[in-house]
């Protein structure tokens, strides 16, 4: 047996004949497979488990989640428009669609409003969210108060604002809002209730701006009259104290005086000139010129207490002219004041804010989350773009090592 073998292996002669090479070559090292390592095993395995845990694990706990755990939310919507009266009326009125406008700001307002935390209390006053948050059929991710949620005051206002959504058109000033709820019944009573919430603070703000401006204008009459009443007091206290009754009469009574005065002195100079000239000696000449020494003296002293010194007619006119005007001034005060008013009184009947429901809240007849099948898809999708992304960098990894 054993020259057979040795017969058959002298047949079959291997001939290694050297080779002409440039360079120098370096020596390849064989190593047994027994020699490699551990590390060639999990190299050999490492792309299945890599595949596992991006993208089986994933699915499967996507899985569970969505066909399993995660309670069916109800989604409810309504949609409104805020608009303002607008005075004027005619042409004007009917352009402006019979006198009422959007506002804007308003909407931005309301808007701010749902997502805030007021809106919270206004729904939730007989704890109606709050129980629907913990009811016993709500997952542990969607449940309030919970590991995941929180159980303070902000947490639930954060986990109010998932399921409340608020949505402004500027092109056509109409806000949708929508809300989620574990029944359609209480998504339905959810957007209700915060529809009904907003048009209670419009009402408020309407009641708000009416109330300032109609207080405002009655503080500004009441202001305006007591100054009024102030100054005339003090009028009133000039007269008595200066027995003059209004600065054109006392002008006019001291100017007739004075030109009366002017016309008996002109008189007796002519009496005067008349008596020197057809008899200078006659008695009658010294009474004249005596009665024209006295109305020269009756000037003077008119003319004193007229214009002269503090206690003159002309310091007292100024001073009696200082007080006309303030209570021409006052009067006009409250004149304007009492149109103010007035105005203000016609506009909070006529300037107005409203909430005008445009779709109302409807009952949903299937939920809208979650989206099973949706979220299987981003989850295949994501979970495999990370394990080629993950895969391609061990690989260049490796190449480099």
């Amino acid at each position: 047996m054993k020259t057979d073998i040795e017969e058959k292996v002298k047949e079959v002669e291997l001939v290694i004949q050297p080779a002409q090479v440039k360079g120098e070559l370096e020596t390849i090292l064989y190593v047994p497979i027994s020699d490699a390592g551990p590390s060639s095993g999990y190299r050999r395995f490492a792309p299945s488990w890599l595949f596992g845990i991006t993208v089986i694990l994933p699915l499967l706990v996507g899985f569970t989640y969505n066909f399993i755990i995660a309670s069916e939310r109800f989604v409810s919507s309504a949609s409104f428009v805020v608009r303002e009266s607008k005075n004027g009326g005619g042409i004007a009125a009917m352009i402006n669609g019979g006198g009422l406008g959007r506002s804007d700001e308003n909407s931005y307002a309301v808007s701010e409003f749902i997502q805030s935390r007021d809106a919270i209390g206004s729904v939730n006053y007989d704890e109606f969210v709050s129980k629907m948050y913990g009811a016993d059929g709500v997952d542990m991710f969607s449940r309030f108060p919970g590991l995941f949620a929180g159980s303070s005051k902000e947490d639930f206002y954060k986990h109010f604002q998932h399921y409340v959504d608020v949505d402004f058109d500027v092109g056509t000033g109409i806000t949708t809002l929508s809300a989620q709820g574990f029944s359609a019944e209480e998504a339905k009573e959810l957007v209700r209730r915060l529809v009904k919430a907003s048009e209670e603070l419009v009402n408020a703000l309407n009641t708000r701006a009416q109330s300032d401006a109609t207080r405002f204008a009655e503080s500004l009459v009441g202001e305006s009259r007591a100054a009024l009443e102030g100054i005339q007091e003090q009028v009133t206290a000039f007269r008595n104290e200066n027995q003059m009754l209004s600065a054109d009469a006392e002008v006019s009574v001291s100017s007739g005086l004075i030109s009366g005065l002017l016309e008996g002195i002109t008189r007796v100079d002519t009496e005067i000139a008349q008596q020197l000239a057809s008899a200078p000696n006659n008695p009658r000449l010294t009474e004249l010129k005596l009665r024209r020494t006295a109305l020269v003296e009756q000037l003077d002293k008119l003319r004193r207490e007229l214009a002269g010194g503090n206690n003159s007619i002309a310091k007292k006119l100024e001073l009696f002219e200082t007080l006309t005007i303030k209570q021409k001034i006052a009067q006009t005060n409250l004149i304007s004041a009492e149109a103010m008013l007035m105005k203000a009184r016609q506009d909070s009947a006529t300037d107005k804010l409203y909430l005008d429901t445009v779709v109302t809240a409807n009952s949903p007849d299937k939920f809208g989350y979650p989206q099973r099948w949706l979220n299987m898809a981003l989850i295949l999708f994501i979970g495999f773009s990370t394990f080629v992304i993950v895969s391609s960098i061990r690989d260049l990894i490796m190449e480099e090592g």
